[in-house]
């Protein structure tokens, strides 16, 4: 009985004392209830995102492209030939007759064509007509040559086309134009960049109606042989 008396004073005691630890009784003005500790908020870690790594994409390294160089254009790809020179006429009646020659030569650099063109003057003698006069011939030819070459400097050139004939009235006779045919093969050799050596043999077939001191009509058939230089633009 003691020993409950006594603890239950202890436990009256212990009460007052922590009801009067501030001397303030409850209900009182000055009562200040006992706070309550502060909550220790602890900071969560920052969340690690893991991101996966894309693969980064390199492309293959790429052959270089070979680019041809582009030639050089040329000022023309036309050619055009001076050709000046000497043309031997062989009539089968008056023999050889030797006129001065130009003659013009126009043709492309892709093509083994060929277009020449010019005139040829001759002088026929009074023995040559029989007839006691003499008289000018001009041949003015238009021929289409196609070219072969036969080595790196030379090629053979063969063609044929027509010829305007004028020939000068004589005897009281009118002048006389008509045309006339001829073929050929003509030879070409470079001899420098641009001068050739042209050598061409041709058969003209003419006939006029100038009439000669026999009475028959001035026959123009024959072979020609000219030759030149030619000065290539």
């Amino acid at each position: 009985m003691k020993k409950i008396l006594f603890i239950s004073v202890l436990l009256s005691l212990t009460l007052t004392n922590t009801l009067l630890a501030d001397g303030c009784l409850p209900g009182e003005p000055c009562w200040d209830p006992p706070r309550r500790a502060p909550e220790v908020v602890y900071e969560s870690e920052p969340e690690v995102i893991y991101e996966t790594p894309q693969p980064t994409y390199v492309p293959e390294p790429q052959a270089p492209v070979e680019v041809e160089p582009v030639p050089m254009m040329k000022k023309s790809s036309w050619n055009l030939g001076l050709e000046p020179g000497v043309a031997a006429f062989m009539h089968r009646c008056w023999g050889t007759e030797v006129a001065p020659s130009l003659m013009f030569n126009i043709g492309r650099e892709d093509s083994p064509w060929n277009v020449r063109t010019g005139a040829q003057w001759y002088d026929l003698s009074d023995t040559a007509l029989n007839i006691g006069f003499e008289t000018d011939i001009i041949r003015i030819p238009l021929l289409l040559e196609y070219g072969m070459e036969v080595s790196n400097t030379a090629k053979l050139m063969l063609g044929g086309g027509i010829n305007g004939i004028l020939v000068d009235g004589f005897a009281g006779q009118s002048d006389d134009e008509f045309i006339g045919g001829s073929l050929g093969v003509r030879y070409v050799q470079s001899l420098m960049d641009n001068i050739d050596l042209s050598v061409a043999g041709e058969y003209l077939f003419a006939e006029s109606d100038i009439k000669t001191g026999d009475g028959e009509d001035l026959l123009l058939d024959g072979p020609v042989i000219t030759t030149g230089l030619s000065f290539n633009f």
